[in-house]
């Protein structure tokens, strides 16, 4: 995948090219998630990385590298390591007094985006505290 992209100009329609050379969804995912990496000015790896795994955030940095786009090595030692589940489900927004919901759905993703650019580090406790931080005052 790497070896592609970095043959493609920047940029390049992915899913146009993806339909002319019959990649499956799985193929075009894995790409697309190269060329993010390769090309947007993303601040932190996780959120793609605990959603697609590793293999295309490396392919990805190798393609900005090749192109002699700025170095993002500091991302491969991070994620050398496990990624750590996000510390919070339904349940911690439920006893919060949050039905069910899309509410609830939209404060879990926010607090999931906020721990995600922390880098993953903040622990149970702090991510709750965030999260009651997002709930309207009573």
């Amino acid at each position: 995948a790497a070896r592609l992209l970095a043959l493609l100009p920047v940029g390049a329609d992915l899913p146009g090219l993806a339909a002319r050379l019959r990649w499956s969804t799985a193929e075009l995912e894995f790409i697309s998630v190269c060329q993010r990496i390769a090309e947007d000015n993303l601040e932190t790896p996780y959120p793609l990385a605990r959603r697609f795994g590793v293999d295309p955030i490396f392919s990805g940095l190798t393609v900005r590298r090749a192109r002699g786009q700025e170095d993002r090595e500091v991302w491969r030692g991070w994620l050398a390591a496990p990624l750590p589940p996000f510390p919070l489900g339904g349940a911690d927004v439920q006893t919060l007094g949050v039905a069910p919901g899309p509410a609830m759905g939209r404060l879990l993703r926010a607090a999931e985006a906020w721990w995600d650019a922390g880098h993953c580090r903040a622990d149970r406790a702090e991510t709750l505290a965030y999260l009651k931080s997002l709930l309207p005052a009573p």
